[in-house]
């Protein structure tokens, strides 16, 4: 494969800069695992198939990625901000296929998708003992066209896959904030607390209603939050 990259970078002054990346990916194809027919032929005959019209092998699925930003360094160097927009063109999608009652199953290449958003991040220091820290990120993933498996060879409509705007097994938000402040401790030694906040929304593990792989039970992964604390010393090279 021929994957090209185009880079652009423009220095504001010795703090910040600005730039722009265009890039092409790619994931290399395989073979399948041949689906035994004494297994998996009731299932694939709901759908009009046998184990020999399942695919032996799936080619590559590629990528386009686009992205804009910049890192400025601010207030005589106590607030570094770091930001940029992305854009993610997913083409050719290796797909995993299963069918009722068949434990086996095969990838193809049949979806297309777009996972675009951007991230904020910011580092402060108010004072030479205390850093404060904060990062946000939206991520709007979702497919764009609707994946089907295999053509029947009786006429039937193949097995819809997935759906178009279906959503990658992705958060669209993260959000951490950090703060972290240090001082003298016994012997003069140098010490720290720090503390750690995350957050995740909500998102779909899995394929929407109406496809062969829904699991209502499992589909929903909740929104999460997470605590951390931390004391620290540091005696010379030793932390």
């Amino acid at each position: 494969p021929v994957t090209p990259k185009l880079g652009l970078q423009y220095q504001l002054n010795e703090r910040s800069m600005i730039y722009s990346t265009a890039s092409k990916g790619y994931r290399s194809g395989g073979v399948n695992v041949p689906v035994p027919q004494a297994i998996c032929g009731p299932g694939l005959a709901l759908v009009g198939l046998t184990a020999a019209a399942t695919p032996t092998t799936y080619g590559s699925d590629t990528v386009w990625s686009y992205e804009v930003g910049g890192k400025f360094r601010l207030f005589n160097n106590r607030l570094q901000v770091n930001t940029s927009a992305f854009r993610i063109d997913w083409t050719d999608v290796q797909v995993n296929v299963t069918f009722p009652g068949c434990a086996p199953s095969f990838i193809t290449n049949a979806a297309q998708a777009r996972s675009q958003g951007f991230d904020l991040e910011a580092e402060a220091r108010p004072f030479r003992n205390l850093t404060l820290g904060r990062a946000v990120g939206y991520n709007d993933a979702h497919y764009t066209a609707d994946a089907t498996g295999p053509t029947p060879r009786n006429g039937a409509a193949p097995t819809l896959v997935l759906r178009k705007g279906d959503a990658l097994p992705v958060p669209r938000w993260t959000v951490a904030v950090n703060a972290q402040y240090g001082f003298n401790f016994i012997g003069g030694t140098q010490a720290y607390i720090r503390g750690d906040y995350r957050f995740t929304s909500d998102y779909l593990r899995g394929f929407g209603p109406g496809v062969n792989s829904f699991a209502p039970d499992m589909i929903n992964a909740e929104a999460a939050q997470r605590v951390d604390a931390r004391f620290g010393v540091a005696f010379g090279s030793l932390d």
